[in-house]
């Protein structure tokens, strides 16, 4: 649910902020390419075998792909969440 509502706040950011998107868009194109199982040795070295890398290499999953569409979303669905339309 964390990474669902931080991509979402994350990708409406960048879409309505320029600043937002080129401060977002190096770590994101870097991460981007990198499959989430490709990740996983990282995890376990940085969190450990427990629960706590597993939680969170799924929310980083689920933020990305979540920030992508919440960015790409059309205007209108934009302007609903992001308070009225310009």
């Amino acid at each position: 649910m964390a990474g669902a509502a931080l991509g979402t706040l994350a990708g409406l950011l960048r879409a309505r902020s320029p600043l937002m998107d080129a401060a977002l868009l190096a770590p994101t194109e870097l991460l981007r390419p990198i499959p989430p199982l490709g990740l996983v040795p990282i995890f376990i070295l940085w969190f450990g075998i427990g629960e706590m890398s597993k939680v969170l290499l799924i929310a980083l999953a689920v933020f990305l792909v979540t920030m992508g569409a919440a960015r790409k979303a059309p205007g209108p669905f934009r302007g609903i969440s992001c308070g009225p339309h310009r």
